[in-house]
């Protein structure tokens, strides 16, 4: 008889259990619910876990342009776009904007540039990238610099700077993007 009812209280927990479901209710509102049948594990994340993102898009940004070498500072500050486009996963095509400064009487271009192939790594809530790029502009000239940045995990608050050497310029002139604060 003890035998039966263990039975008996075993098949009505396995029975019950497979009746129940699971209600998640999402800060948005959104609800989603699953028969607890169907679910394999429940995994809880910490805090900070990162939760794949895509991060293509065009990115609306202050640009300072500076030339440390000769403590000049803000040669240009003015609002810009930049884009990342994704080509696999964690990869991106980055195109930088053009710009023109002033030099003494002498107005200087720098051209717009996409570095390929930038690698993001996962790091503290969010991405970073560090990376070298190099090529020839549509008049011939050389350029050649630095890339780094860092994009929070839904790309709302980012830091890139682009460091470049230019033809025959003997320093970097920087390129700071900071998002624009209305």
């Amino acid at each position: 008889m003890k035998h039966i009812f263990s039975f008996v209280a075993i098949f009505l927990c396995t029975t019950s259990i497979n009746a129940q479901s699971l209600k998640i209710t999402l800060n948005s509102g959104e609800v989603n619910q699953f028969n607890a049948s169907e679910i394999a594990s429940v995994e809880f994340l910490p805090e900070n876990a990162i939760i794949p993102t895509d991060l293509s898009g065009e990115y609306e940004a202050m640009m300072k342009v500076s030339l440390p070498a000769m403590n000049q500072d803000n040669l240009v500050n003015e609002q810009t776009k930049f884009s990342l486009t994704k080509t696999s996963e964690n990869v991106y095509d980055i195109t930088l904007p053009s710009c023109s400064y002033t030099m003494g009487t002498s107005v200087m271009t720098l051209p717009g540039v996409t570095v390929k192939d930038v690698t993001l790594t996962e790091v503290d809530g969010g991405f970073a990238f560090d990376t070298t790029f190099s090529g020839t502009d549509g008049q011939d000239k050389t350029y050649s610099g630095t890339l780094k940045g860092t994009f929070n995990a839904d790309g709302k608050t980012f830091s890139v700077t682009e460091s470049m050497k230019y033809g025959s310029m003997p320093f970097d002139l920087v390129m700071d993007y900071t998002p624009i604060v209305e």
